[in-house]
């Protein structure tokens, strides 16, 4: 027979909590959020961070929430933070605030977020990337047969060097290039067999932006296609009997599950038919489509041709998608679909 004292200290031991049982995935990672989306990179990243801009940033690791407002700190090229919070997402902690650069920071200077003793974050400080509009089309490359050149024209504030992503079968000249404009010379060359083309910034210097879009959320990004050549080439041309989209994929209020350790953000394909609800083509089938949900400021459009684009969305998440006829810029109706994101 034990003696008592063995006894009660077993007796102890098996009312405790298991602590050697299989171990809950944990996610861990910082989240970068500002008017032109929201980016998530690893803990031991030093993620990119707009000059002249506040950024939202949530950082999810196990046990931050834990540590007192006091012993969070920012240091470095004048940056402050404020909207402190903290929680538990999933099992998770996470500590959620906004970080304001000066817009006279120096580009790729160092911003280091001190939580408690040991923790630091560090963010390097980039371009701040913003588009006064949308990007300038002279003329529109709709109205022209392939091989006539055109200009694109991007202007903004604290651009840095942004350069196109293709598009392909294109030559591209860049003229007037200062740090609040740039303009790009496209012309397609006579062998391309492609029809629809797709304009993309990205950058060139080390401290560019991950991405350029306006105050309100709207990318650089849009497609764009040629009249073909005689005699099927036709201007665009409205319709002013067309009907409702037909968006095919997400269904309404669909529940989107992701495996436990996919990552954030996560791929969703948009798809809709080529015809409208009165079976009627679109012209030179192109599209508008905007989204907007969670952690997106506003509402984001971009002009598609073609009937499908895929997007990456902050798991997990609520995320509103409308599309409607872009019908040679005169008024179309328009559908919209609901759904979530989530983890299994």
């Amino acid at each position: 027979m034990l003696p008592v004292r063995s006894a009660l200290l077993l007796g102890a031991l098996a009312l405790m909590p298991p602590f050697f049982g299989p171990r809950r995935h944990v996610v861990e990672n910082i989240s970068v959020g500002d008017f032109a989306g929201n980016l998530t990179y690893n803990l031991t990243a030093t993620p990119p961070i707009r000059r002249g801009v506040t950024s939202h940033i949530v950082i999810k690791k196990n046990f931050i929430d834990l540590v007192p407002f006091n012993m969070v700190n920012v240091s470095g090229q004048g940056a402050s933070i404020s909207n402190l919070a903290n929680g538990n997402s999933g099992g998770t902690g996470f500590l959620a605030l906004d970080v304001t650069v000066p817009g006279a920071a120096a580009l790729g200077g160092q911003i280091t977020l001190n939580v408690g003793l040991t923790d630091h974050f560090t963010f390097r400080v980039v371009n701040r990337g913003l588009l006064s509009g949308a990007v300038t089309k002279t003329p529109d490359p709709a109205t022209l047969q392939g091989g006539t050149a055109w200009v694109a024209a991007v202007a903004g504030t604290d651009l840095g060097v942004p350069v196109l992503d293709g598009p392909i079968c294109h030559s591209v000249a860049v003229s007037n290039r200062t740090n609040t404009s740039v303009q790009f010379t496209l012309q397609r060359n006579a062998t391309c067999s492609t029809t629809s083309f797709n304009f993309r910034l990205k950058g060139s210097a080390t401290n560019d932006p991950p991405s350029w879009a306006t105050a309100s959320g709207s990318s650089s990004n849009f497609g764009f296609a040629y009249v073909p050549p005689p005699p099927s080439g036709v201007a665009c041309t409205s319709d002013p009997t067309i009907g409702f989209p037909e968006i095919t994929s997400p269904q309404n209020q669909q529940v989107i599950q992701f495996a436990a350790g996919q990552a954030s953000p996560a791929p969703v394909t948009v798809t809709w038919s080529a015809n409208t609800s009165n079976n009627e083509p679109v012209p030179n089938n192109e599209w508008i489509v905007s989204h907007s949900g969670t952690l997106i400021k506003g509402t984001v459009s971009t002009t598609v041709i073609g009937t499908s684009k895929t997007y990456t969305f902050v798991l997990p998440g609520d995320y509103t998608i409308t599309l409607r006829p872009a019908n040679c810029g005169q008024s179309a109706p328009s559908k919209s679909v609901s759904f979530s994101m989530r983890r299994q």
